[in-house]
């Protein structure tokens, strides 16, 4: 590792390498979700019904934990009201914002409470901490390295009360360009994981870049104490008329690297997408801003590799932008202790949380009510 200056430290060093390509590959398995139940929009309590829901996870004990409402509500494995824990307000375990949870195999729990602050738990669900990030020194020595004027963490997952893993974004490079990092701190010590380099979301005149284009990290932890994460232009290239995406996996350190390169189908973006920018004009006030938008997507016209990454223990689920004749979505599935490609299957959604061979999803829309779906996933997706 090379140390920077302000105590930062990037990593160049690279383990191992494993390349998958679409040769002798067996036809991707079909139908591997099966429904088992829904919850959260009937036949609860009312304090427990779903209104706004933002994430999910599944406790250690099998309990499902939903955020909703400034709240954590609980529920057994199979679906029932249990507790609700938290409130609305500025105190440890209140909340300002709807925020997503993310659990640790370690049984650490950290919820984004709104305001650049996090609340955290232990294993019981005691709420043993709330961080404002913006006051701890390494965030700050990050922030200064990469020239951001602000720096949002996007997700946060503990190693263990004093350690843990982020992504930040904030602006850092020129032409419209914002940083985008995988940040581990452990202890005292600020390690950068990866970095990136993303477009502005929004650029003037009420116009924003679809979210897909902006290709931010997704970044998830395995049971083996790793982190695997993958996104953004330094995570894909091509080779010989072919194109690859790259997943890395790592240690908290930013030891012991594995590096996946798997080939994928690149898409193009559809015409419809351009079509919104046209048509602005000088009087409306958006007529720069749209020749921007045409501009920066005429120059790379393509979707990104994934869409985004799920583990369940120690299986890498890789969700890309391929779809087959039913809009079901082609899934990339490794051995994420050893990088190695397993197989391809489709899935109908992509889930918010897997657990034990257990997919759970939440279903929202504007004319029904929020409720989560828990599929089981067919146990052939896991062979090895």
């Amino acid at each position: 590792m090379k140390k920077l200056s302000l105590s930062v430290t990037i990593i160049f060093l690279i383990g191992i390498f494993i390349s998958n390509s679409y040769s002798q590959e067996t036809e991707p398995l079909t139908d591997v979700l099966t429904l088992d139940f829904t919850f959260g929009d009937e036949n609860l309590p009312d304090e427990f019904l779903l209104a706004r829901p933002t994430g999910i996870v599944v406790l250690n004990n099998g309990d499902i934990l939903v955020t909703d409402e400034n709240r954590m509500k609980i529920f057994t494995s199979n679906g029932k009201s249990k507790n609700i824990l938290g409130r609305e307000g500025y105190g440890p375990g209140e909340f300002k914002n709807n925020g997503r949870p993310y659990l640790s195999y370690e049984g650490f729990l950290a919820v984004f409470a709104g305001q650049l602050m996090y609340n955290f738990y232990d294993s019981d669900l005691n709420a043993v901490r709330k961080i404002n990030y913006s006051q701890y020194e390494g965030y700050e020595r990050v922030k200064k390295k990469y020239n951001m004027h602000f720096g949002l963490i996007d997700k946060l997952i503990l190693a263990d009360i004093d350690s843990y893993i982020y992504i930040i974004s904030g602006a850092g490079f020129q032409n419209r360009k914002n940083a985008n990092l995988v940040v581990s701190k452990i202890e005292d010590k600020t390690i950068v994981l990866g970095e990136n380099e993303i477009y502005q979301q929004a650029l003037g005149g009420n116009f924003g870049l679809p979210v897909f284009y902006q290709d931010k990290f997704k970044l998830e932890q395995l049971s083996i104490g790793k982190v695997v994460f993958s996104g953004g232009i330094n995570h894909r290239f091509e080779n010989d008329g072919f194109h690859f995406y790259t997943i890395k996996i790592t240690d908290y350190n930013g030891d012991n690297i594995i590096e996946i390169h798997r080939e994928y189908k690149r898409l193009d973006i559809p015409e419809s997408h351009f079509d919104k920018y046209r048509g602005s004009s000088k009087k409306d006030g958006r007529e720069a801003a749209a020749k921007q938008m045409i501009k920066i997507l005429k120059e790379h016209p393509y979707y990104p590799p994934l869409r985004d990454l799920r583990v369940d223990g120690n299986y890498i689920f890789a969700f890309t932008y391929s779809k087959n004749d039913h809009e079901e979505i082609l899934t990339d599935i490794f051995d994420g202790s050893t990088g190695k490609y397993l197989r391809q299957a489709y899935f109908s959604v992509i889930p918010r949380y897997i657990k034990d061979g257990k997919a759970y999803f939440l279903k929202r829309g504007q004319d029904i009510f929020p409720k989560v779906e828990v599929y089981s996933i067919d146990p052939s997706v896991y062979e090895r």
